[in-house]
Order: structure tokens, then sequence, then C-alpha cells
């Protein structure tokens, strides 16, 4: 994962562009340890790469408010080799009746577009199912996620900055739904 990562900050986007290392290393060992049968992966990138490569059973659905970085990111798969699942854009996902998923990960467009759909996202999360919200160090986003949590009745099953020591400040929180 690491030399995917490298190359991605690399040649596609940029360290602070990007989902931090360490949050994928967080997100990707609760796959792996939860083999989810649904995931949803909003904001297409490095996140969507790791988790094609985890070789998980379930299916894997990405979405982005940005077409253009949409294309990036499958010729970022293909490139290596890796299986790439359903895409759509955000706007066309949104329109159509959803199932929920049992884990996503939510690191969609830029902070406003993802303090506006944050609400529409947790209600898609499966009883017992997981979300995880990166950037969770920027006040509104993690304000607005400890209010989800209150409002939907779920709790909080983790924060990355608790489980490594991120160099980069950055840190997301996990959050379950029990009901």
């Amino acid at each position: 994962m690491k030399e995917l990562y490298q190359e991605y900050i690399e040649s596609i986007s940029t360290k602070e562009m990007a989902a931090s290392y360490e949050v994928l290393q967080f997100v990707s060992k609760h796959c792996t340890s939860n083999d989810p049968a649904r995931v949803l992966d909003l904001g297409s990138g490095i996140s969507s790469a790791v988790l094609s490569s985890l070789g998980t059973s379930g299916s894997i659905t990405t979405c982005d408010d940005d077409r253009d970085w949409l294309g990036k990111t499958v010729e970022f798969m293909q490139k290596h080799d890796l299986e790439v699942h359903e895409m759509f854009c955000w706007d066309e996902f949104k329109e159509e009746p959803q199932e929920g998923y049992d884990f996503i990960f939510y690191d969609l467009g830029r902070i406003p577009v993802r303090l506006a759909n944050m609400e529409y996202v947790f209600g898609l999360v499966n009883e017992g199912g997981y979300i995880f919200v990166d950037d969770t160090h920027k006040t509104p986003v993690r304000e607005l996620c400890h209010s989800l949590v209150e409002k939907f009745g779920y709790e909080i099953a983790g924060e990355s900055k608790k489980e490594t020591l991120f160099p980069s400040g950055r840190y997301g929180i996990l959050v379950q739904r029990n009901n």
C-alpha cells in the first residue's frame, strides 16, 4: 500500500489533498477485520485504489462530485491492475434510491460539500454498519459528525488519531450504527 500511496501523491494528487496514509491504514485494518458486504467510497482517489486492493469479498461503490477526478481515479486503478468497481458521479448517485452500506468512507468533495451531504450519508449506514468520517481535525466536520451521532443514536467506535500518531495531524472518526 505504501508504494501505491507514494505514487498517487507524487503523480495524481498531493499529500495535503489525498486521504492520509495513516487514515488509509486505519480503514484498511477495519475493512480487513470486518469484511463488509457493501462498501461506499465517497470521494474517489487513493481510497478507491486502496479499498479495491484489499480483496474483500463485498461490493464497492465509489462516488465523486467531480466527474474529471472520477476519471483520473479510474485511470490510476487501471494502471495498477486494480478492479474498477462501480463508479458514479455524486449527483447521479443521489437521484437513485439507495440500499444501505456496511462501511462508508466519507471524504466527499471540499468541506462545504461534505457538510451539506453528511446527514444524508449517515442515513445510508446499515444496522451494525460503520461510517468513517475523514478530516475531523477540522472543527465544522467534527462538530457535525458528533451532532449526527447523537441525532441518529449511533456511537463512536474509534478515532484514527487514537490508534496512531499521525504526523499530518489529520484524523477521522469511525462511527457505528447499532440500532
